[in-house]
């Protein structure tokens, strides 16, 4: 078993973890089903891909690699790993319909995307957050 496969994720309300009626995970404010997240701030950051070779929805690669990120996850592998090894928890809010993208998807994505429009939209996306989470300190090196 990996390090990515051993960390645990918040369950929802179908699994008897607090979360949403809807799958969604409460509070986390990393990703909720029908939040305006996607909308408001990744949405905005333009996919470099053709139509043609669109297999992955870009929110779909960004949000498997900032999970993977806040796993202590470095490597384009470790992403396929996050995505494998979480995907029950990923599906209620991700559409996955070509399921777990490979590494080398998330490779061409990642190499083609403008670093600049990318922690723009990043830091939107942290920003929309704080509201939701305004008396929470969150701590993401896992110290107290």
């Amino acid at each position: 078993m990996t390090k990515l496969q051993q960390l645990p994720i918040r369950k929802t309300d179908s699994e008897g973890g607090g979360g949403r009626r809807d799958g969604a995970v409460k509070q986390d404010g990393f990703v909720e089903r029908n939040s305006s997240y996607k909308r408001a701030t990744l949405s905005l950051l333009p996919d470099p891909r053709v139509q043609r070779t669109r297999d992955h929805d870009l929110i779909e690669l960004l949000v498997i690699a900032v999970g993977t990120m806040l796993c202590a996850g470095e490597s384009l592998n470790d992403r396929v790993d996050f995505g494998h090894s979480k995907y029950d928890w990923l599906k209620p809010f991700l559409t996955l319909r070509n399921g777990i993208p490979s590494h080398d998807a998330f490779n061409r994505v990642f190499a083609a995307l403008d670093p600049q429009a990318c922690l723009d939209s990043i830091l939107r996306w942290t920003q929309s957050l704080h509201p939701a989470m305004a008396q929470e300190i969150v701590a993401l090196d896992g110290q107290p």
